[in-house]
């Protein structure tokens, strides 16, 4: 996008994550052993009646351009969008105000593997007068932030969706500035006018839509004569409600499906193994960032921690949850949205669907969290005594603006040792170049602060500090921490457990693991930048039977 600000390098390394590396992917990881035979037991695929809408976009001549699945709660709409000729999926989210004005939209913008291109993601963020936006996923390498002027009740547009249309519609007799998404900067002057209770015309320049709703107000129909296009909502695809079957010896698969408070959408798998009653069930809980239920990442291929140690837990007896991050996988939602108060709310519906389980009523609870996610679990515990043990992977003990301190002076002094071998880094750049470097940091600082200002999540991000505002619980807390960390160093794994040991919890034990990165990937330098070049992104066994054999202890194993 065009706009009035320059280009702000960020250079924020959100813990959780990984998607500052844009690599290329290694072979796969050895597969599991696997049998073709389906397991014949029957599962409900799960507790939500599925109440999103399908749309398909056609041209005149009867030519599908666009599916489109729509879903919307209190305040918030979401689009899934694909465009059927060039396989390109947009995935976009708006959150609302009052009188349905947004507040801010974020955009996924993805191709199919074989285009061999990176996912894009976009973050806008509206003030009185001016659109923040946001390029990238603020993980690790610079983003760029740039300002343009905009009226509050700007609105986001694309000619594809009927969930935007529906959007504009809801504001009928008002003037709205509709915005195309990134990457264009279009912006248009719509006029929305009722023509009856159940028809709405918008007068947009590029060409008008004629909206037909049905009696809740939802777009069943929509179309735009002088581009010869319309809009037809459709039955939802069938699917298939319980057969279920699994590739992986000695455990059983089921799929999870539950709205989060706020009503967003939320999709995993439960995994358990063929004995009953498990001995414990484990709820995995992701860092900050768009993580699918494995902990994996677009961009980042064969990299699956979560779905390793499932099926190895799995094998031992323990039955486990995994869910999709907001705006990953198959979940609804965005990334970088809910603050951490609404993932612990997140977690306690996962917590809410095992109880609802007769068999897992009585069955122990183990929470694994990631990096940020091992905060999420930390809050779960104290506010639910049920819990009985903890896993905390590479967590951090300090504030996340010292973190995004720490991690930008990394990036620049990684940038200063690449043009010399040997010497201090900043040392090998010459008096100028270390000016324009600080500059270049202080820009960044101020410019976090200020996006800090307009985004609940990262305002909550780089002012939770686990010193102050960590709650006592009574859980036993295994911390596991690699020694080759840079993005955490293994130091405020032991500033945690000290930490942790003065608030009155169980048995508190660290284990630091050498060699090891902050994915908990064998690692021997343990640099971000260098992820993309890791031999392999599989767990060291050490790492995996370490956490396998603590949790059975958990439900009474050896």
């Amino acid at each position: 996008m065009n706009g009035r600000a320059a280009w702000w390098p960020v250079a924020l390394c959100l813990v959780g994550a990984v998607m500052m590396v844009q690599c290329s992917a290694p072979p796969d990881a050895p597969p599991l052993a696997t049998r073709t035979e389906p397991i014949t037991n029957t599962v409900a695929l799960g507790d939500v009646v599925d109440t999103r809408r399908h749309y398909v976009l056609l041209t005149d001549g009867g030519d599908t351009i666009a599916t489109e699945v729509v879903d919307d709660g209190d305040g918030w709409v979401e689009s899934v969008l694909q465009l059927t000729r060039r396989g390109e999926v947009h995935r976009v989210f708006v959150s609302m105000g009052a009188n349905d004005v947004p507040l801010r939209w974020d955009v996924h913008r993805a191709w199919p593997a074989s285009h061999g291109r990176t996912d894009e993601r976009w973050r806008v963020l509206t003030t009185r007068d001016s659109l923040f936006v946001v390029q990238g996923a603020l993980i690790g390498v610079p983003v760029s932030i740039t300002a343009m002027g905009a009226p509050a009740h700007a609105t986001p547009w694309h000619d594809a969706s009927v969930a935007l249309l529906e959007l504009l519609g809801r504001r009928a007799d008002t003037t709205i500035t509709a915005v195309s998404m990134p990457p264009a900067d279009r912006r248009r002057v719509v006029r929305p006018r009722r023509v009856r209770d159940d028809s709405i015309r918008l007068l947009h320049p590029d060409g008008d839509w004629h909206l037909t709703l049905d009696s809740a107000g939802r777009v069943q129909r929509a179309t735009s004569p002088s581009r010869r296009l319309q809009v037809h909502r459709v039955p939802a695809p069938t699917r298939s409600p319980t057969v279920q079957r699994t590739s992986t010896p000695g455990l059983m698969r089921s799929p999870v499906t539950l709205r989060a408070p706020d009503g967003v959408r939320l999709e995993g798998e439960f995994v358990r193994p063929l004995m009953a009653p498990p001995r414990a069930v484990v709820v995995f809980v992701s860092g900050s960032g768009p993580q699918d239920r494995d902990l994996g990442v677009p961009g980042f291929a064969s990299y699956r921690p979560f779905g390793e140690l499932a099926e190895a837990l799995a094998r031992q007896g323990v039955a486990s949850v995994r869910m999709d991050d907001r705006g990953a996988g198959n979940s609804g939602g965005a990334a970088f949205v809910a603050t951490r108060r609404d993932e612990v709310r997140d977690m306690h519906a996962v917590l809410g669907w095992l109880r609802a389980r007769e068999a897992l009523r009585d069955v122990p609870i183990v929470l694994i969290g990631h990096s940020d996610g091992a905060h999420v679990a930390l809050d779960l515990a104290a506010e639910d005594t049920s819990v009985r043990r903890l896993v905390l992977l590479a967590a951090p003990s300090r504030a996340g603006r010292e973190l995004a301190r720490a991690q930008r002076r990394a990036w620049l002094d990684h940038r200063a040792d690449a043009r010399a071998e040997s010497g201090p880094p900043l040392a090998t750049m010459t008096r100028r170049e270390a000016a324009l470097a600080e500059a270049a940091l202080a820009e960044a600082e101020s410019a976090t602060e200020r996006l800090a200002s307009l985004d609940p999540w990262m305002r909550d991000w780089l002012e939770h500090d686990p010193r102050v505002d960590m709650r006592v619980h009574g859980a036993d807390v295994l911390l596991v921490h690699g020694e080759q960390d840079q993005q955490v160093p293994v130091a405020q794994a032991e500033e945690l457990a000290a930490l942790l040991r003065t608030r009155g919890t169980g048995a508190v034990q660290l284990q630091r693991v050498p060699g090891v990165n902050h994915l908990l990937l064998a690692d021997s330098l343990g640099d971000p930048q260098g992820y993309g070049r890791l031999s392999s992104r599989t767990l060291p066994a050490s790492v995996r039977d370490s956490i396998v054999h603590w949790v059975i202890r958990a439900g009474g194993g050896g």
